[in-house]
C-alpha cells in the first residue's frame, strides 16, 4: 500500500523495528524508511480508498461482463483490479496496447485468461470511469 517505485515485500512477525536485510543499498533503505514513516500517518484513509476503489472498478467492469478474478477478502489491500477474460476471442495483448496507448498502466495476468488495471488510493471517481470508457471503446473496436 505504499507508494514506493521499487518492488519488495515488508513483512513483521514481531514487534519492533523493521530491519531491511535483505536491501544492501543504503540510499534505497532510507527511501523506503521516509516513504513507509511519511505514509504509515495516512494508511486508513489509504486503505479506505483503495478498497473503494476497487468496489467502483468491480461494478463497472462488471456491467460490461468482466468479474474479478480475486474476491476482495478482509485484510487485503488491493494493489490492482484484477478480472477474468471469459472471452477467449478477445486478444489480451491488443488490449494491453489499447490502455497503454490511453495511458494507463496495466498487464495481462499471463499463465490465465485475467487482466489488471491499477486501483491504487490516488484514483478519482473520473479516473475510475476513464479505465471504465477505454474498455467500453476498446470492446466496439474489437
Amino acid at each position: 500500500m505504499f507508494p514506493i517505485q521499487i518492488g519488495g515485500l515488508i513483512v513483521q512477525n514481531l514487534p519492533g523495528n523493521i530491519e531491511f536485510t535483505l536491501i544492501q543499498d543504503k540510499a534505497i533503505v532510507r527511501y523506503v524508511k521516509n516513504v513507509m514513516s511519511y505514509y504509515i500517518n495516512f494508511s486508513e484513509a489509504i486503505i479506505t480508498k483503495r478498497i473503494e476503489n476497487y468496489e467502483l472498478l468491480k461494478s463497472q467492469f462488471n456491467e460490461l461482463g468482466f468479474h474479478e478474478r480475486f474476491l476482495l477478502e478482509d485484510d487485503i489491500i488491493p494493489g490492482v483490479f484484477m478480472f477474468r477474460i471469459e472471452d477467449k476471442n478477445l486478444d489480451l495483448n491488443a488490449m494491453k496496447n489499447h490502455f497503454w496507448a490511453h495511458g494507463i498502466q496495466c498487464s495481462v495476468f499471463y499463465g490465465e485468461d485475467a487482466f489488471f488495471i491499477p486501483v491504487h488510493h490516488k484514483l478519482s471517481f473520473s479516473d475510475t470511469e476513464y479505465f471504465y470508457e477505454v474498455m467500453k471503446s476498446f470492446l466496439k473496436s474489437f
